[in-house]
């Protein structure tokens, strides 16, 4: 363009080549031409395939999934000497498979349909622990109503959760949802052979659907609610920051209210909760009796009285040390059955690695007062009443693997002074924590730059001249220390 427009005011060839540093003859070259030169081969290109083209798309033509590998193989004892690079590329681009697909739009009536699906987001803090963040999303076919909730998990007590809020969400549910082959739904997919999760199966009897699987690696069959995560993303997720499960699970409700199904709908050209008041009068009514939703789980009882569940330790009545129990998860809490009765009920905690304890379930528990408890009493009373308390205390407290800390505080402790380790045991007290890693974190600070008993004896005994002399006992004089010996 710089060229045709200085020959244009007149600059001449030479002018031109000078003030744009190029040759005379690429400034005559671009005059003469009309529009952008181009390079145009003066011969076809010739390919190494071009021998073998004609057997390669009838051998893909018969066989669609044939492989690359295998052509490359059957080319060679017909003297194809190319690399194999060269022959997959042209299998790529002409395997029938990757001719565009026509599909048939579906649509349905009123009531009739809806579409299942998850979505995986970015994980989130959940009480201090980085936990995966799963969004549930399901679209009714008709009205194009879309629910979603966001999970830190995919359970089948999860999935069931989500179908029964969203079911409310509606005011009613179809007669048939189709779903892919999730394990939580699905068990077997083979052809037309589906087998139905059991679980889920009751589920849905209870509540009166139909669910359906689509075809294996067929994710254009749900297509509508594929379509919805993608928007979820762009629209409510993408650019916002959220604190917590709560907080994007009360943000997701406004955007569905305000956002998502009062907008309006690319394909039907309305609003969904405006088609929704016409697709509700053909919903199902959701049954008064709700269905129990829980996630069933066997645990065995441990001898210390606890089982446990998501890292964390809930305490059993000790009369059921050893037996198999049935834990049904719910929401926010868990209970514990023994065949069908029920022995306790807890709170779920969410933080990891917690003892979670009633007192009653402990109770009449007939404890050892002699053997190693004994042993420990008595160390721990060489601490005054500080370590008499701490001991007395951890077993009023049943506090879990109680000889695993005592031991280790009390190797601890020789290496500090006595007066260190009672007020140590006695901030321990006032905390009621009997960990050995809190009493070290505390003796430590209590401690502060002293050194320890062992790093203050310097001097031995051959250096020291006003140490007493060793007495020399007979043998017979610590005979007579022994208990019981005559």
């Amino acid at each position: 363009m710089s060229i045709k427009t200085l020959h244009k005011k007149g600059v001449s060839i030479r002018q031109i080549a000078e003030q744009l540093k190029i040759s005379r003859n690429t400034v005559v070259k671009y005059i003469e031409h009309d529009g952008l030169p181009g390079y145009n081969r003066k011969k076809p290109y010739k390919s190494i395939l071009d021998n073998y083209k004609d057997y390669l798309i009838g051998r893909m033509k018969d066989y669609p999934k044939i492989t690359a590998e295998r052509l490359h193989r059957e080319l060679q004892t017909k003297g194809f000497k190319g690399s194999y690079p060269t022959l997959s590329n042209f299998v790529r681009k002409h395997r029938p498979d990757n001719e565009p697909q026509a599909y048939e739009r579906f649509e349905t009536e009123p009531g009739q349909w809806a579409q299942v699906d998850w979505g995986e987001f970015d994980p989130i803090n959940h009480f201090g622990v980085q936990r995966k963040l799963y969004c549930f999303s399901i679209m009714l076919g008709y009205s194009r109503a879309q629910y979603i909730e966001y999970t830190v998990d995919m359970t089948i007590a999860t999935l069931i959760r989500c179908h029964v809020n969203a079911f409310k969400y509606f005011g009613g549910l179809p007669q048939k949802i189709l779903y892919d082959n999730m394990k939580t739904v699905v068990t077997e997919h083979v052809g037309d052979h589906v087998v139905f999760n059991a679980r889920f199966l009751d589920f849905a009897m209870h509540y009166g659907f139909e669910p359906k699987a689509t075809a294996v690696n067929y994710p254009e069959g749900k297509g509508k609610v594929e379509r919805t995560i993608g928007y979820v993303r762009t629209s409510f997720y993408t650019g916002s920051r959220f604190d917590s499960l709560n907080h994007i699970n009360n943000e997701r409700l406004t955007w569905l209210n305000k956002v998502c199904n009062t907008r309006i709908h690319g394909t039907t050209g309305e609003r969904p909760f405006d088609r929704l008041k016409e697709e509700r009068a053909k919903l199902q009514s959701i049954r008064n009796e709700e269905y129990d939703i829980c996630e069933i789980l066997l645990r065995k009882v441990h001898k210390d009285c606890y089982i446990r569940y998501q890292n964390n330790w809930y305490s059993v009545p000790y009369t059921n040390i050893k037996k198999t129990v049935t834990v049904k998860v719910y929401e926010r809490e868990l209970k514990v059955y023994d065949s069908d009765r029920l022995l306790t009920t807890h709170t779920i905690c969410p933080f990891h690695h917690q003892f979670i304890r009633k007192p009653e379930h402990f109770e009449g528990i007939v404890r050892r007062t002699r053997g190693a408890l004994a042993r420990y009493r008595e160390q721990f009373e060489r601490y005054g009443d500080a370590g008499v308390d701490f001991i007395n205390t951890t077993v009023k407290e049943h506090f879990p693997n109680p000889y695993y800390h005592w031991k280790n505080i009390l190797e601890l402790a020789q290496s500090y002074p006595s007066y260190d380790v009672q007020k140590a045991l006695e901030r321990c007290l006032d905390y009621k924590t009997f960990q050995f890693a809190v009493f070290r974190t505390v003796l430590e600070r209590i401690s502060g730059n002293r050194e320890s008993i062992a790093s203050m004896i310097t001097v031995c005994a051959r250096c020291r001249d006003d140490l007493p002399e060793i007495v020399t006992r007979p043998l017979d004089y610590y005979t007579t220390l022994v208990p019981g010996s005559n």
